[in-house]
């Protein structure tokens, strides 16, 4: 071998060894662990995993997070975006004076908050964040409202072509018969979260949600849950349900696009949707892509997903009064 044929293969190998180091990419933001590779997890379309020194499965940490006079204006007006339907309704039943009110109750606790924070109030807040794999990082919870309260528990992660639309558009077109079947064998569909209202003329209400979410080593971003789900027989009022909100995208240079859920069983009262169970629901929305087990269950007849993993993901504890055991299903789809 010449000498400068083993200097380029030298040069080769180095490269690649600096790349396998790196994993995941960006700067460094909220002092999220340095990137590393997980070998354990299976994943690439063709059985290929990425290679690298072994991570734990779950990191807990917390992010200091600086909230600023921008970032809340900027939720206020997702938030009235969000309920534009809402008010417009409430407009042509019970009167314009009526919706104008409606309105100022939502940006109300967003112009306060605003107002102390330019006034010198504490700008830095604690967000619990989970670590998976060394690759991706997020919220324990979504959080609402112009102080960020912890919300849902996260429970799902979809990634590879895991986009909050794609995951959104392939569960709203699930159906429920097969070509070779004689009869048709039911398994949950999905609809729009607001589809459906048992008030006539009544849009539905709903809160915006964010999940603090990037790669590991990258930028953190809050991330609006823009998408959101309920079985086809559901109502958003009135009676009870299953409610699934998407948050992402986040794209990564491995792993591509992913986000991720909040599923949850909720019932209707005075004061809106009170969730009574996470873990119902997070089976029932993530058995839509997995296997079950359970005999004659035609969930998880999804061919897209090529790899799966339900694991404790630390978030566990009780969130509005009721209980999260804390396990998580990792999704990987290539639709």
């Amino acid at each position: 071998m010449t000498v400068r044929r083993c200097l380029s293969v030298t040069l080769a190998m180095l490269a690649l060894m600096l790349l396998v180091a790196l994993g995941g990419g960006g700067a460094a933001a909220d002092d999220v662990p340095a990137p590393r590779a997980f070998p354990g997890l299976p994943g690439l379309p063709g059985g290929a995993a990425p290679a690298g020194p072994q991570v734990p499965a779950v990191v807990e940490w917390e992010a200091q997070v600086t909230i600023t006079a921008g970032l809340l204006d900027g939720m206020m007006r997702d938030e009235l975006a969000l309920n534009r339907p809402y008010l417009e309704a409430v407009g042509a039943q019970q009167g314009q004076e009526a919706a104008r009110q409606a309105e100022e109750a939502l940006v109300a606790p967003y112009l306060q908050r605003i107002a102390e924070i330019q006034a010198g109030a504490q700008a830095t807040q604690s967000i619990p964040m989970v670590t998976l794999y060394g690759i991706w990082t997020f919220s324990k919870t979504s959080h609402r409202g112009a102080y960020l309260s912890p919300s849902d528990p996260v429970s799902i992660l979809f990634y590879w072509d895991g986009t909050k639309s794609g995951v959104y558009n392939r569960m709203d077109s699930i159906h429920t018969c097969w070509p070779d079947e004689g009869t048709c064998n039911h398994f949950p569909e999905y609809q729009d979260e607001d589809a459906r209202s048992d008030i006539p003329f009544v849009s539905c209400s709903t809160s915006a949600q964010w999940v603090y979410m990037g790669n590991v080593g990258g930028t953190l971003y809050w991330k609006q849950g823009q998408y959101g789900l309920m079985k086809e027989d559901d109502a958003c009022n009135v009676q009870p349900r299953d409610h699934m909100r998407i948050f992402g995208s986040v794209y990564h240079s491995t792993y591509r696009y992913w986000s991720v859920a909040t599923p949850h069983h909720e019932t209707w009262g005075p004061g809106g949707h009170t969730p009574d169970s996470w873990e119902s629901a997070k089976q029932l929305f993530a058995g839509s892509w997995v296997e079950s087990g359970l005999p004659n269950d035609k969930r998880g007849w999804d061919t897209s997903v090529f790899w799966w993993s339900l694991t404790q993901w630390g978030n566990g504890g009780t969130y509005q009064e009721v209980y999260f055991n804390g396990n998580g299903f990792v999704i990987g789809t290539d639709r």
